[in-house]
């Protein structure tokens, strides 16, 4: 439905229901806009009216079941919701709005921040980052079923500017159904340094949850470079001028480096680009889950619905995963299976992705690590991966509990 619920188990023997909200007309005042909820509420903490480290929800607006489509008529370029089209921060001790963005010009006052763009549904999580370690959020990231990319900025600081200022940092979708892309999760957002250029990642890939076997829309894999780090840009998007007079524009495909076909581009021409992009090339192929990544790596998982899972699968189609440089998109490993090794610049475009053993809609990949130790990447029940760097990012801890048998 269009609820978030919120049980008190302090009493592990007595549960009970601390609070509801209802999203739509009639429900939880505040919650008008909530769709059909199926982003996570992220727990967090912000500094509200000077006071430190406050617990907060955040979560967005959801699905609006108008994505669902008529597969009756021909598929359609993006359309506009009529509900979903918002971000909530929630009080987690009484589920009360603490602020929201949405398309609502009625809507005034400092817990809500009118955002004209915000025209789709948000159905995936919210990434929140601490980008300084303080102990509060800092930056908001959000991806909508209108190929949108967002980005707020929160003002911890207690004083008169706005609590939370954002807006579109890119558009990837157009006005012919070949362009309609949509993004049911949220964005993957990595703090990246690579020879002294120090940057956040942002990856996503774009598919139609809703009608997996379409093979009209063309879907891609992203990565956006933004280079506002410790503290929210002047704009949102990309620059346009200089100075004072200086505009933002969403940033859209022309402003991305194809790399479909350039496995080793120039570091010059991926910077003088706003991030890089590869075109999912096999018919109906798209990205259903989340991406990850692991040591300067994209990890991705497609679906290809006219695939073969394999003589013993049913018709399901079938899944792959890409494992791509976070700078570049050139292959890391050697995917293919056939690669000796010899030169630098022997991996080819095949070792960009594995076709999975399983069939059906795959999973995001699962970094662990093992008993033993060893840095593993799982799909589903698969390890499709077993010579994947994790570098010196990770490291094991454990407890134990002893009891006294006496």
């Amino acid at each position: 439905g269009n609820n978030y619920y919120a049980l008190d188990i302090s009493d592990v023997e007595k549960p009970k229901l601390k609070w509801v909200i209802r999203g739509g007309n009639g429900g939880t005042p505040g919650y008008e806009e909530l769709g059909q909820s199926w982003s996570k509420a992220t727990v967090t903490t912000m500094r509200i009216n000077g006071n430190n480290a406050y617990p907060v929800l955040v979560f967005g607006g959801g699905y609006d079941i108008n994505q669902d489509d008529n597969r009756n008529v021909p598929t359609q370029p993006t359309r506009t919701d009529n509900t979903g089209r918002a971000i909530f921060i929630a009080d987690i001790e009484t589920g009360e709005k603490i602020w929201s963005a949405s398309p609502d010009a009625s809507a005034t006052g400092a817990d809500h921040l009118h955002v004209a763009d915000m025209q789709y549904g948000i159905p995936g999580n919210i990434r929140v980052l601490d980008i300084d370690f303080d102990g509060n959020a800092d930056q908001m990231y959000a991806s909508d079923m209108g190929g949108q990319i967002w980005r707020f900025d929160i003002n911890n600081s207690g004083n008169s500017q706005a609590f939370i200022k954002g807006g579109v940092l890119a558009d990837f979708s157009g006005t012919v159904p070949e362009d309609a892309r949509r993004f049911y999760y949220e964005p993957d957002v990595s703090l990246i340094s690579r020879d002294g250029l120090r940057f956040l990642s942002i990856a996503i890939g774009s598919g139609w949850r809703a009608h997996p076997l379409d093979d009209v829309v063309q879907d891609r894999l992203y990565m956006l470079r933004i280079g506002d780090v410790n503290s929210a840009p002047q704009g949102y998007g990309r620059k346009i001028g200089s100075g004072a007079s200086a505009t933002y524009e969403p940033i859209t495909e022309s402003d991305l480096l194809d790399v479909t076909d350039d496995l080793h581009p120039l570091a010059s021409d991926i910077l003088a680009k706003n991030g890089w992009m590869i075109r999912l090339e096999q018919e109906g192929e798209k990205s259903l889950s989340q991406t990850v990544t692991i040591n300067n790596q994209l990890l991705f998982t497609t679906y290809l619905p006219s695939g073969d899972g394999g003589p013993c699968q049913p018709a399901a189609g079938s899944g792959a995963i890409y494992v791509l440089d976070v700078f570049d998109g050139s292959p890391t490993i050697d995917l293919s299976g056939d690669d000796d090794g010899s030169t630098a610049n022997s991996l080819n475009k095949e070792d960009r992705s594995r076709i999975l053993k399983h069939g059906g809609i795959p999973p995001s990949a699962a970094a662990l690590i093992s008993e033993e130790g060893v840095p593993v990447v799982l799909v589903g029940p698969e390890q499709p991966i077993d010579e994947l760097d994790f570098g010196q990012l990770t490291q094991k801890t454990w407890w134990q509990e002893v009891h006294n048998e006496e």
